[in-house]
């Protein structure tokens, strides 16, 4: 069985209780509290990881679950979390195939010199929340924010439910 160097293995906490992954690899995680980041790259390398599994004999279905199926190699765990409501992290069985190991390997080691590992989910998701953002907004409130940080742009944009296109500047507003 491969050891990798490189990831981190989860380990349990003295005051848990529930499924503990032991020895298992931890790929990324995320909390109720989590931005477009970590989200968008828990789903991503999840997604990733999930298939990369597949193609290297787990059996397809439901990866929710840890049922101590021997095949199953990536699940996603949750746990609840006294700060944050809940912690969701991408496990990696220690058991898994190399292949797949040396994908966990590859995939952190991106993360770690570049922290987005899709940029066209990450951008996505942040243009999505900024809609969000901008469509429970008054239409007073946006056409404040349009005469203030965007004035090329006609304030009758301020009636919209989505955030009219002046080169990224006002879904970058929203975002801050």
């Amino acid at each position: 069985m491969y050891e990798s160097e490189i990831l981190h293995r989860w380990s349990h906490p003295s005051d848990y209780g529930g499924h503990s992954p032991d020895g298992d690899y931890m790929m990324c995680g995320q909390s109720r509290d989590s931005g477009a980041l970590e989200r968008s790259n828990y789903k991503r390398i999840f997604e990733d990881l999930v298939k990369k599994a597949i193609e290297l004999g787990q059996p397809e279905g439901d990866q929710t679950d840890h049922d101590e199926d021997p095949k199953q190699y990536v699940y996603d765990f949750r746990a609840n979390h006294w700060a944050v409501g809940w912690v969701d992290q991408v496990i990696v069985k220690a058991s898994a195939p190399e292949d797949l190991i040396h994908y966990c390997e590859e995939i952190y080691q991106a993360i770690e010199s570049y922290p987005v590992y899709d940029e066209d989910d990450f951008s996505s998701l942040e243009h999505e929340e900024s809609n969000n953002y901008w469509a429970g907004m008054s239409v007073r409130e946006r056409c404040d924010i349009i005469k203030k940080h965007a004035p090329e742009v006609s304030i009758f944009a301020g009636r919209l439910d989505y955030i009219p296109d002046n080169n990224g500047g006002l879904d970058e507003y929203c975002r801050d």
